[in-house]
């Protein structure tokens, strides 16, 4: 059985690698390892770029997985750099069409895309009931650059008494921010398989991204999360979640419009999220393995 060893950095927070083990495992061991490993013993090395990319031995499959663009500053600069002087692999995996085109790479590489599926304890957890404990939960990135406050803040305006659940490692800024605020509860980082229950033990799934390049041509897997769990979104406005909007006909409540949100008993919209088995197998990925 040929091995792959799926490499990472380790920043950021990468659902998928998970969802490859157990896609992939009747056929291949895998391992999910660093750079500074002896990768030189995998026979396909699957790299999820911000790492180097080499290829150990000339027999070695490589693949180049770009689950992002590259992040400001000087993105458009990081992405040229990527294109033009890492190593050619044998597959490139990108997370969506808007991804793919902006690294527009134009050599014979083959590719495909693969977008962000949703693991099964969010599909569970539908029948699953659970004490709500917050109005408003928010899982994901609290960077400062990612102003997430803004969306807080908004929230707050609306309903000065909401009580908001942040899932995640949080800024010294966002603590700093809201540290006099009790119905403001920092949960930290969590393991994967506690972020469904999480979720459904509040109403409403906050989902904030800037509406900046290249964070606004992404897929938010948080947003994809909250509507396996049947929640009642609030997000901001941005090119993504619009064209998601629209193309599978799901309603939101936009920050600028919470006064629609009068409330809370409000239905969640049904929309055909896909697990993670459904988008792995629909890229075909493993139709290009040897």
């Amino acid at each position: 059985m040929k091995s792959i060893g799926l490499v990472t950095l380790n920043k950021a927070y990468l659902p998928e690698l998970n969802a490859y083990k157990e896609f992939f495992a009747s056929n291949y061991t895998l391992s999910i390892v660093c750079e500074s490993e002896d990768l030189s013993r995998y026979d396909i090395l699957w790299y999820f770029m911000g790492t180097s990319g080499k290829r150990y031995r000339v027999d070695q499959f490589v693949i180049h997985e770009y689950a992002s663009l590259s992040t400001p500053p000087l993105s458009k600069i990081k992405n040229f750099i990527k294109r033009v002087f890492i190593c050619k692999p044998d597959l490139r995996v990108f997370l969506n069409v808007n991804v793919k085109n902006e690294m527009g790479f134009s050599d014979e590489v083959p590719s495909v895309t693969r977008d962000m599926g949703v693991g099964r304890s969010f599909f569970e957890c539908q029948e699953q009931t659970h004490d709500i404990k917050w109005d408003f939960i928010y899982v994901g990135s609290m960077e400062q650059a990612r102003r997430i406050h803004l969306a807080i803040d908004s929230i707050l305006k609306f309903r000065p008494d909401a009580r908001v659940a942040l899932v995640g490692l949080a800024s010294d800024f966002l603590i700093s921010r809201y540290s006099g605020n009790e119905n403001i509860e920092f949960i930290g980082k969590v393991d994967y398989e506690e972020i469904s229950s999480l979720i459904r033990s509040s109403h409403v799934g906050l989902n904030y991204v800037p509406d900046i390049y290249p964070y606004n041509m992404q897929t938010s897997t948080k947003f994809l999360e909250y509507l396996a769990c049947e929640r009642v979104v609030v997000t901001n406005r941005y090119s993504w979640v619009e064209e998601y909007c629209e193309k599978n006909d799901v309603d939101v409540i936009f920050l600028d419009e919470l006064h629609k949100l009068t409330s809370l008993t409000i239905k969640a919209s049904k929309s055909k999220v896909l697990s993670w088995d459904e988008v792995i197998e629909i890229s075909r990925i493993e139709s290009y393995l040897p």
